[in-house]
């Protein structure tokens, strides 16, 4: 059975800081290192989740102003949130990150 062979960090990936004796590997940052379709994917989430939280703030508000009581305006708000929200918001996340980085697909 052979011994796996540990690569020696090249100059390029360490950076030393005189005032510490810690040597630290400099990363790039995770959505830097991330594939086109991941972030399009992260936007997706991103909007799925604004988009829900927005439809129920909306929604609910918009109950609330036409005289409905507290409890019918956050069931509304809710069902409109849960059956709207990530559609509309997951497609729109990802429509706006697709149409700014066309370059990337």
């Amino acid at each position: 059975m052979a011994i796996a062979q540990v690569p020696t960090p090249s100059r390029s990936m360490i950076s030393v800081r005189p005032d510490v004796s810690v040597i630290e590997p400099r990363s790039r940052s995770i959505v830097q290192s991330l594939t086109a379709d991941e972030r399009l994917g992260r936007a997706f989430v991103k909007g799925t989740v604004l988009g829900t939280v927005l439809v129920f703030l909306f929604c609910g508000g918009i109950s609330l102003l036409a005289g409905l009581g507290i409890g019918a305006a956050i069931g509304i708000g809710a069902f409109t949130a849960f059956w709207g929200g990530p559609g509309f918001g997951g497609m729109m996340g990802a429509t706006v990150y697709f149409s700014q980085h066309l370059e990337d697909f």
